[in-house]
């Protein structure tokens, strides 16, 4: 038995694809013969659909009681050959038809300060926006000087963040310490020896 993908199915004419099969804007709806891995979606240039609905898995049949958001949670991975098998849901109807609580073990969203108040974010949506992104590269490295690894490419934590959600951190240190909970390697931008040693002045407080 292997999971479904959360991110299911390719719209090539879009240049999309949609992790939810109901989405609106698919022309035709998805059927399971048009699944893809979201790495062959984004090796072919496709990016992901912004009006797809958050998918989430589901164990098949009746003796549930959590749903999963990370497609490596450890409970997954290890009750897998303990059930019928997964499905993949929409996340609101997951927690609110299916009366389904979030997995203690997934990755859970955290909280980061922006101007007048908190901003949710999750490691699905930093996922997203990374796709969406483009990395930084030679002309654009020790600019700002904080990035995570995110896909296969560093992302600026602020920048990387302000996309995922449209809330722009209040600080990089806000933004690389969310970062790092929802578990991206977060890296400095050290060019000499005492940046190696003592880290960047502006951004190394706690």
């Amino acid at each position: 038995m292997s999971l479904p993908f959360i991110h299911l199915h390719p719209d090539p004419a879009a240049k999309l694809y949609h992790q939810d099969p109901g989405c609106p804007t698919l022309s035709t709806p998805a059927t399971d013969d048009q699944r893809i891995s979201r790495d062959d979606a984004e090796a072919a240039g496709l990016t992901p659909c912004a009006a797809c609905r958050p998918m989430v898995l589901v164990r098949v049949g009746t003796r549930r009681v959590a749903f999963h958001s990370d497609h490596a949670c450890a409970d997954l991975q290890s009750r897998e050959t303990k059930c019928i098998g997964y499905e993949a849901r929409p996340r609101a109807e997951a927690a609110a038809a299916l009366k389904l609580k979030p997995c203690a073990r997934c990755v859970p969203p955290v909280t980061y300060a922006v101007r007048g108040g908190r901003q949710e974010v999750t490691r699905e949506q930093v996922e997203i926006a990374a796709a969406r992104s483009i990395p930084a590269h030679g002309t654009t490295l020790g600019q700002p000087v904080w990035y995570a690894l995110a896909g296969s490419g560093l992302h600026w934590v602020v920048t990387l963040l302000e996309d995922a959600t449209g809330k722009r951190p209040a600080t990089a240190t806000t933004a690389r310490l969310a970062l790092a909970e929802l578990g991206f390697p977060v890296m400095c931008w050290a060019w000499n020896r005492d940046f190696l040693e003592r880290g960047h002045p502006w951004n190394t407080a706690t």
